[in-house]
């Protein structure tokens, strides 16, 4: 998600984060919070949230955009089809599950798998300097987490 809020909207300037082991309480040598929920503050001036829990009943990767000539959503929860519904003022689009392309992380993984078994990198559309960059995101959204305040995200070296 942070990889496609960045290909999205842009960079990320700041990020706050705040999760919790709430359920789990016994595991909690495991080092992973049940729930959380990320703030990015991209350059530019939008806002986005990613919200996590590892306490919902189904598997979803859902995302929701809101703006002012419509609204997005896709979800990819693994029970029900998969839809892709698409809202501008009055008129709603659904695509169903046949209709909407393979989402999420199974189409991420065989992407990554072809272009290493075939050599062939040009389905992956993100390089490594760019992976460095969401992982900097990341890293900066665990900070957070820790510290309990707002923490800028490093900026990405000039390529070259």
């Amino acid at each position: 998600m942070f990889d496609l809020a960045r290909y999205l909207f842009g960079e990320v300037e700041e990020v706050y984060c705040k999760s919790n082991l709430v359920i789990s309480l016994n595991k909690r040598e495991s080092g992973i919070d049940d729930v959380g929920i990320t703030t990015l503050s991209f350059q530019g001036g939008l806002i986005g949230v990613i919200s996590n829990t590892f306490l919902a009943v189904k598997n979803e990767i859902w995302m929701r955009i809101i703006s002012e000539s419509g609204d997005f959503f896709l979800n990819t929860i693994d029970s029900e089809p998969k839809k892709l519904i698409i809202t501008r003022r009055e008129h709603t689009q659904i695509f169903e599950e046949e209709e909407v392309p393979n989402p999420g992380v199974k189409l991420e993984n065989e992407t990554f798998i072809n272009a290493v078994k075939k050599g062939d990198c040009s389905g992956i559309k993100s390089d490594y300097a760019d992976a460095v960059q969401t992982l900097r995101v990341t890293l900066a959204a665990e900070e957070s987490a820790s510290c309990g305040k707002p923490v800028k995200v490093p900026k990405s070296r000039p390529k070259g």
